[in-house]
């Protein structure tokens, strides 16, 4: 008779699972932790990437407007304007060119600081020069197109006396023909220059305004501070030097300088984030030149 023997099949010993299950907590502990890790980088380098696509997405809006500044201004026309930030702080940078190429003088002396004569006439019976009524018909088609085709029916003039380099702009919401004069009706507040006869220009322009508000890079449009845009967040700091073509370097640039003397304007933006309880930094530099120099 055949003898069968019974063994005994054993399993994990306590010691062992204890083993296989520190070994199983630190292989996953480690992924974990990979897995923060990677994260963390992840997210980091989102940070940076949007910090950087800000920055030069500002970068880039201030060579185009630096490029097309001037356009259609003489030297005695302060194109570009540069206000030194005081004690370090961020630089002021005004940009300016002309959109229509029809210009209009003042005829007549009503435009007084303080005072809020509507009419800026721009021809009439006068022996001044440009103020031929016959003279300034199609100034006047022009102007008067122009506001037509605004959604509000009205524009924005700007008014600058070229002796004392003082300018302002002001809304008109209608010309009129009396069939021998021309004139602009002005609306809203009162003038804040004198402007005199013969010395005195008005235009039809685009002033783009740039600056730092907090960590906000601000844009004023046309001198609508109450409308300030944002174009860009965690900007910590805007410095703007304009190199001559004498080489000298300027720090300001007042509306009596001659731009057209401008070798190329030195722009850096620096921006900041914090990301994680740590403050992320980065800076752009690029110098730009304004083209229509290349036109007077």
């Amino acid at each position: 008779m055949r003898q069968f023997s019974l063994r005994c099949v054993k399993g994990f010993t306590l010691i062992e699972l204890l083993v296989s299950m520190t070994i199983g907590l630190v292989v996953l502990g480690m992924a974990v932790q990979s897995t923060t890790s990677m994260r963390y980088l992840y997210l980091h380098d989102i940070g940076r990437t949007r910090l950087n696509q800000s920055i030069r997405g500002s970068m880039d809006l201030i060579g185009t407007n630096i490029r097309q500044a001037g356009e259609n201004f003489t030297s005695s026309f302060p194109a570009v304007e540069l206000i030194n930030g005081s004690s370090g702080n961020s630089d002021e940078l005004v940009l300016r060119r002309n959109l229509l190429d029809e210009s209009l003088g003042l005829c007549v002396a009503t435009t007084n600081a303080g005072g809020n004569a509507n009419k800026v006439i721009f021809a009439n019976g006068s022996v001044t020069a440009g103020c031929a009524y016959t003279g300034n018909t199609q100034n006047y088609n022009a102007w008067r197109a122009y506001r037509l085709a605004q959604p509000s029916q009205q524009a924005k003039a700007y008014i600058f006396n070229i002796g004392s380099k003082a300018g302002e702009f002001f809304t008109y919401a209608a010309e009129t023909d009396s069939g021998t004069t021309y004139n602009l009706t002005k609306s809203g507040a009162n003038w804040q220059n004198n402007y005199t006869v013969g010395a005195t220009a008005v235009y039809i322009l685009e002033e783009w305004r740039f600056s730092r508000s907090g960590d906000v890079l601000q844009l004023v449009v046309n001198g609508d501070t109450a409308n300030a845009l944002n174009v860009a967040f965690g900007i910590s700091d805007l410095q703007v030097s304009i190199q001559m073509q004498d080489g000298t370097t300027r720090s300001a640039f007042a509306r009596t300088d001659d731009w057209t003397k401008i070798r190329a304007l030195d722009i850096q933006i620096n921006g900041s984030t914090n990301f994680a309880g740590r403050e992320l930094t980065t800076a752009l530099r690029s110098q730009f030149f304004p083209r229509n120099i290349l036109s007077n």
